[in-house]
């Protein structure tokens, strides 16, 4: 399997040409955001459990994770944003 990372040091796929510190970063903080969202949602989970969804998949986290080979926990991201999404649909 090839690195997601270019010749350059940005990373391919689509985190728009990033460098590999603004993706870390990106990550540091939608994970940040993403523990925000957790803790609502444990308090009350009807009121923000799409908070957290949206917090998966607005930050693109599972993305910028999947290219930087962080492909199971990108995987994880994905599916509990599905999870937390089905019921709605």
């Amino acid at each position: 399997m090839s690195s997601p990372l270019s010749l350059s040091g940005r990373v391919e796929g689509d985190t728009w040409g990033r460098s590999v510190e603004e993706c870390r970063s990106s990550v540091v903080v939608g994970e940040e955001a993403l523990e925000i969202c957790h803790r609502l949602a444990a308090q009350h989970p009807s009121a923000y459990e799409t908070d957290v969804a949206a917090t998966l998949n607005n930050l693109n986290l599972g993305t910028v994770l999947g290219d930087l080979g962080e492909r199971e926990v990108a995987r994880a991201a994905f599916e509990e944003a599905l999870r937390l999404y089905q019921p709605l649909f």
